[in-house]
């Protein structure tokens, strides 16, 4: 501790009141004589109790702040090691970043203001950090020594990645178990994992998804030269595509994770690439998604029908309409045999689209579902492939067959027989 300074001005004056004390004693058996120098005395201890206050506190010639240091690269780590400090943004890109603080956003600074502004957690980092701002703002404030664009807190990054596996349950969703399902979860009360580096994979592997614009594609694209030099890792070329034209700003990112996607708001299922026999899932359509039992009841029959429906056209075009077509278009000609081409074509593909949607709901991967299909192509052939009608008519035309030769001339004749 530095020495205390004493006033010259005040030593003096107080060993003048001291003599003065000493050379007035009045005794009880003797009258002072000098009665002036208790006036005397008493000025000087008022000049005294004036002076002494003013001299104490004349300002250092230190300007303020002067002794403000801003916390260290070493003692950023330290907290970061910290297990409670995993879920924390900041602490993610310190790894990513390693001990180069010339690569942009990775300035001990800016690391701080990342952590300190967004996350703000209860440490002495960063109570040493907002001291060392307060004196020194325009240092917190230069170039390079602040946060990365579009940066957000912890609490977002964890809310996209429960939004995305809630979706689609995805590469990633095992690495973060029990995200924050809401903004208003306190940053300390996170999931245990690397919430900014779990949710960049994610983007990674599917960046269509509208939960990746905002932060991921924004922090991207606000330096796209930067970032593409400096973090082809976290920004490769799919964080590029698609312009995300909105200005970063620190609020952004909360607001377009509320407001730029309302799967989780319209409750949608995720998608399983497994079997399962839960009654809630999507049927072809976004909005076909059955929430009650007799909603899933009535999905079942319509998933019963629609295989019914394939099996039956498949059957009827094959064994009645595509070789009557064919008999027809082999005997006309001109424009009427296009007609005839055109309609053809037109069946075979009406039998396509029922196939794929049936395939579409087998690819749903709901046991039920995939039941009532087998069901409804089942019921669809013991009803219409009996397999003697056609026996019947090869067998009533057999001499043509023999003589002809030609099984296709024989199934041409039949259709001709059919329309006369």
């Amino acid at each position: 501790m530095a020495p205390r300074r004493i006033d010259p001005i005040s030593q003096a004056l107080t060993y003048r009141a001291a003599v003065v004390a000493a050379d007035y004693r009045p005794s009880s058996s003797s009258r002072p004589s000098r009665p002036w120098l208790s006036i005397t005395s008493l000025a000087a201890l008022l000049v005294l109790l004036v002076l002494i206050p003013t001299s104490q506190a004349r300002p250092s010639s230190s300007p303020p702040g002067s002794t403000a240091v801003a916390p260290t690269r070493d003692a950023l780590a330290a907290f970061c090691s910290v297990s409670t400090s995993v879920p924390l943004g900041a602490c993610s890109l310190l790894s990513q970043c390693g001990n180069t603080a010339t690569k942009p956003y990775c300035s001990t600074l800016s690391l701080l203001d990342a952590l300190c502004n967004y996350d703000n957690p209860t440490t002495d980092v960063c109570t040493q950090y907002q001291e060392y701002c307060t004196a020194k703002p325009s240092k917190c404030r230069a170039d390079g020594n602040t946060v990365w664009p579009a940066w957000t807190n912890s609490t977002v990054y964890q809310n996209q990645i429960y939004r995305m596996c809630k979706v689609h349950s995805m590469e990633g969703c095992d690495k973060c178990t029990n995200p924050a399902s809401s903004l208003s979860v306190p940053v300390m009360q996170l999931a245990n994992c690397d919430s900014f580096a779990v949710y960049v994979a994610m983007c990674k592997s599917m960046p269509d998804m509208t939960m990746c614009n905002a932060p991921w594609k924004r922090m991207c694209q606000a330096n796209p030269t930067a970032t593409k030099a400096n973090f082809p890792q976290s920004c490769p070329a799919a964080a590029f595509e698609g312009s995300i034209t909105a200005t970063p700003t620190p609020s952004a990112p909360v607001a377009a994770a509320i407001t730029t996607n309302s799967d989780d708001a319209s409750g949608l299922p995720p998608m399983r690439m497994y079997f399962h026999h839960d009654t809630t899932d999507i049927l072809l359509f976004r909005t076909w998604v059955p929430r009650t039992t007799g909603a899933y009841v009535g999905s079942c029959v319509g998933v019963f029908f629609l295989s019914l429906a394939s099996s039956a056209f498949h059957l009827v075009a094959h064994r009645r309409v595509l070789p009557r077509m064919a008999a027809q278009i082999a005997a006309t000609a001109g424009t009427r045999r296009e007609l005839l081409i055109a309609g053809r074509a037109a069946v075979v593909t009406a039998q396509i689209a029922l196939s794929y949607a049936a395939m579409l709901v087998v690819m749903s991967y709901n046991v039920v579902w995939c039941a009532m299909l087998l069901l409804g192509a089942f019921s669809a052939h013991v009803a219409l492939n009996r397999g003697d009608d056609q026996n019947a008519r090869r067998a009533e035309w057999g001499p043509v067959a023999t003589q002809e030769r030609d099984k296709s001339a024989v199934d041409s004749r039949i259709g001709l027989a059919d329309e006369q």
